[in-house]
């Protein structure tokens, strides 16, 4: 069912995009023949086309973008859950939920949230190791990257101790 969500909010927002682009060059293009209606920039039966290809990318689209990671721990998630908060708090999110088997971010700032179609919680997994963790591609990357390198220099600081 989320899945299905996805892929519709994701068809939303590609047809926003595509009638915002294709209007703007419809009404910014100077015709010496006169008003061209707007379903007239396109080839005749190029619409069930679009139609089918925006189709299938928004069912495609929510496999591609929605991952999961995982970080390997050395000891319990607790030690580690310090790093992972800060992590996300200098990223924008804040804590929406946490239970004794996970925490679940969202972001802070509205815009941000309207910009990724209400579809920005990262979920992580507070097992010992390895730590698994939910969310857009995009923003999971960037999280991931920065939470072991925190790890690493927590990790150093306490070697050279």
């Amino acid at each position: 069912m989320q899945y299905l969500r996805r892929a519709f909010k994701f068809l939303i927002e590609f047809l926003i995009v595509f009638f915002v682009i294709t209007g703007l060059i419809w009404f910014l293009t100077i015709r010496k023949g006169g008003e061209v209606p707007y379903a007239q920039i396109f080839e005749e039966g190029a619409i069930p086309k679009l139609a089918i290809f925006f189709v299938a990318v928004a069912a495609i689209y929510p496999a591609l973008s929605f991952i999961s990671r995982k970080i390997q721990l050395r000891g319990p998630f607790a030690d580690y859950r310090s790093i992972v908060v800060e992590v996300f708090r200098s990223l924008g999110y804040i804590i929406e939920e946490e239970t004794d088997k996970f925490i679940a971010f969202r972001m802070e700032r509205s815009a941000d949230r309207l910009s990724r179609f209400f579809e920005d919680r990262i979920t992580v997994y507070k097992s010992d190791s390895p730590m698994i963790l939910k969310g857009y591609r995009r923003d999971l990357d960037r999280i991931v990257r920065n939470i072991n390198y925190k790890i690493a220099e927590r990790e150093s600081d306490s070697s050279a101790e």
